[in-house]
């Protein structure tokens, strides 16, 4: 997607618990790449912000709402915003998401 840098951007991500019973229990976490970008990415609202919990089969549909700074360097033509679950250990029996990516979204600097 493009941006316009100072604007306020949504993307949205979509997760599937694949598993065939239970509940699962993830906590998001991102990564941006170029590394120096992520100095310049502010999230406003996002499902990162607190654990997720989905049923089995659930697919959830979920928004990132965010601004890239107007000072990102010239240099720094495309961000990607990569969100994925890290797995949380269970005492009440909830299983972990899988660990892995679940959608990209790149950011361009318009």
């Amino acid at each position: 997607m493009r941006v316009h840098p100072g604007a306020l951007n949504e993307a949205w991500f979509d997760a599937t618990n694949r598993r065939a019973a239970g509940a699962s229990s993830a906590t998001p976490r991102r990564a941006i790449a170029p590394n120096k970008a992520s100095l310049y990415f502010n999230k406003t609202e996002c499902f990162c912000f607190t654990e997720q919990m989905l049923n089995a089969g659930e697919s959830r549909r979920m928004p990132v709402r965010f601004i890239v700074d107007p000072t990102l360097p010239a240099d720094v033509g495309t961000m990607t915003l990569s969100l994925y679950f890290l797995p949380q250990r269970r005492s009440h029996g909830a299983e972990a998401l899988p660990s892995r990516p679940r959608r990209r979204t790149g950011a361009r600097n318009a």
